[in-house]
């Protein structure tokens, strides 16, 4: 399977983890089985975009339960570098400015028009904890939100509105 006949170069990683099953599809493309599934409950995966690495990468229903932690994080770094994501060597420049990270961002020519854009990295995903300034600015645009919004300022301590500010950014709790 490892040798190309035409159209895209073969991915070593996906025929590596999957087996073609029968004939190309109609838009001449192959069905593929997971080979960490079980044979009587594998579900047939068109080989197109990204279907196989989100079989791997993904937990849940309708994904690979039986994938290695090694497969599955290989899986989910493709995704990542697929979807412009860069994800930063253990030796690239990170430098930690006044509690604020920061990564030196380099640029990629896209495909189309030879534009560059910056890709962002994985810190940008992360939470990290709000310094104090964050904090105080955050304090002072929720106030502008309550009177601007002309919103009783009892609601800042209401359950829903507490658990709704904790899913934005975990590490902040407002002002009382």
């Amino acid at each position: 399977m490892s040798k190309n006949k035409g159209g895209h170069p073969v991915d070593e990683f996906i025929h590596e983890h999957f087996t073609p099953v029968g004939e190309k599809t109609a838009s001449k493309r192959w069905n593929m089985q997971c080979n960490y599934c079980p044979a009587d409950t594998a579900k047939l995966i068109v080989h197109r975009d990204s279907r196989c690495l989100q079989h791997l990468g993904k937990t849940g229903e309708g994904f690979c339960l039986h994938a290695p932690m090694e497969v599955r994080e290989e899986a989910r770094r493709r995704l990542m570098v697929k979807g412009g994501i860069e994800i930063p060597e253990p030796d690239s420049d990170v430098e930690i400015i006044s509690g604020e990270i920061a990564t030196t961002s380099k640029k990629a020519k896209v495909s189309d028009g030879g534009a560059v854009t910056t890709k962002r990295g994985v810190d940008a995903f992360m939470e990290w904890a709000m310094i104090d300034g964050e904090k105080d600015q955050a304090n002072v645009l929720m106030l502008r939100f309550f009177i601007h919004g002309n919103i009783p300022f009892s609601a800042a301590e209401n359950y829903f509105c507490l658990k709704w500010i904790h899913g934005l950014q975990p590490s902040y709790t407002p002002a009382t």
